[in-house]
């Protein structure tokens, strides 16, 4: 099986901007209001981004828009996505704040082949003024994490996507802190290095399995939900963690 995942870095951001009429820099901050969590490219051009304190920021573009972040509203955004997704391919799994994932062997064979597929899919995204970065695995997980790197590239060779999976660091794994420490401890940098152990050998070092569920390329059989069914979020929880 062949999965895409679209990871929207700035879902909320991108809303607002098409449904704003003045233009201008603008950024989303979190509850508090202290920090950015999303910059648009003109705030980015500027010297904002996510991360950044929102005086910072202000100190460097004075007229910067502000909107604070809204889950709610987030969540509803990613269900829409979900909705306009359902045309185009038939098992969707929502993966809340920003992300959703499809197995995209029915747009293959629709479309014609990979390459006509993933075409489609950028050009709807480019109608609908979204910022999306897919990436594609024979695995959910391994889909997100290309995906979440920017790495994604329009090719379902088994090979080609093991590598991109290897060259990431760590962090861009998303191993947890302490895990990513024990492993540097033990000279490992990259996923590729952390994969080319034996597993035994692994656990017995860091004391548990660090290494995320798409270690085996075999993907987990995963019945999923329709968009707007409740059990769909911890259903994409399930599925990125099985082995």
């Amino acid at each position: 099986m062949l999965w895409l995942y679209l990871h929207f870095p700035h879902l909320l951001l991108d809303h607002i901007r098409r449904s704003r009429e003045e233009a201008g820099a603008l950024v989303i901050v979190e509850g508090s209001g202290q920090k950015v969590i999303q910059a648009c490219p003109e705030a980015r051009d500027q010297g904002v981004h996510a991360g950044m304190r929102l005086k910072t920021a202000l100190s460097l573009v004075p007229e910067l828009g502000t909107v604070r972040a809204d889950q709610q509203q987030e969540a509803r955004i990613l269900e829409d996505q979900a909705r306009w997704l359902y045309r185009y391919a038939a098992h969707i799994v929502l993966v809340p704040p920003d992300g959703l994932m499809a197995e995209i062997g029915s747009l293959k064979r629709l479309y014609g082949g990979l390459p006509a597929a993933w075409q489609t899919v950028e050009q709807a995204l480019d109608e609908r003024q979204l910022t999306a970065w897919p990436g594609l695995g024979h695995t959910p997980l391994a889909a997100r994490l290309i995906a979440h790197a920017g790495k994604g590239e329009c090719t379902d060779d088994k090979g080609h996507i093991q590598r991109t999976l290897d060259q990431m660091p760590l962090l861009a794994a998303e191993f947890d802190a302490r895990t990513c420490t024990r492993l540097q401890r033990l000279g490992l940098n990259t996923l590729g290095e952390v994969f080319a152990l034996p597993a035994a050998e692994l656990a017995r070092r860091c004391r548990r399995k660090p290494w995320p569920g798409f270690r085996k390329s075999r993907a987990p059989g995963q019945t999923h939900k329709r968009p707007g069914n409740r059990r769909t979020t911890s259903g994409s929880r399930r599925i990125l963690c099985r082995r």
